[in-house]
């Protein structure tokens, strides 16, 4: 009973989580070639702050947590969405009005993180008048998921080894669950945006306008 204490706070100490730092791959949204694209010829400005959101989770399983930024992949998931949307889509981080005149319109699109709710917003202006068109939103919860692998890993480490193996087992299961919510969170940002595209395909309203215009 001397050392009790001393070992029940090694064994705390070991059983505790770690913090994963990952980020959204690029390669998480392959680029895509939809049929039906819109005629219209469009600029998004992706301010590069935009790419320095990042997804916070404490404590999601026995102190384990997570942080996801979205850079690099965050450009690739727009893109992968919006290229199979419009008839032509330039990407940039400048607005060159010399630019401006050879499209129609210009999209300024809008990420927030807050606890578990991730709201995507796009704004669609005129580029020629600079006039407010539409805002488009979307939003949903993400919550960080526990493999099942994590909770048989950690079966594993507590019954047959009594935790002497948590030294090794603390941060693979870090790496599970932060590799899982990489996964996850790129599927439900590529929902979000594919909803997105989808009421913009589907706006009748700003298809006519266009179609009118070059009448």
């Amino acid at each position: 009973m001397k050392y009790f204490g001393t070992v029940l706070m090694v064994i705390l100490f070991c059983c505790s989580g770690c913090m994963y730092h990952g980020n959204l791959k690029e390669d998480q949204f392959p680029p895509s070639n939809g049929d039906n694209k819109l005629p219209i010829k469009a600029f998004m400005v992706f301010d590069k702050s935009i790419e320095e959101s990042a997804f916070h989770a404490n404590n999601v399983h026995w102190g384990h947590g997570v942080v996801i930024a979205t850079k690099p992949g965050l450009k690739a998931a727009i893109r992968s969405s919006f290229e199979s949307t419009f008839q032509e889509l330039r990407i940039s981080d400048k607005i060159n009005l010399q630019d401006l005149s050879n499209y129609d319109v210009i999209i300024i699109p809008r990420i927030q993180m807050i606890g578990p709710v991730i709201d995507v917003s796009v704004t669609l202006k005129d580029a020629k008048t600079d006039d407010i068109l539409q805002t488009y939103k979307s939003s949903g919860n993400f919550y960080v998921t526990v493999p099942t692998s994590v909770h048989i890993i950690g079966i594993i480490n507590v019954v047959p080894f009594c935790f002497l193996t948590s030294p090794i087992i603390t941060p693979l299961i870090t790496d599970i669950i932060g590799r899982q919510a990489e996964t996850d969170m790129a599927n439900i940002l590529h929902h979000l945006l594919n909803t997105i595209a989808d009421d913009i395909k589907n706006d009748r309203k700003l298809v006519n306008r266009f179609n009118l215009q070059r009448k």
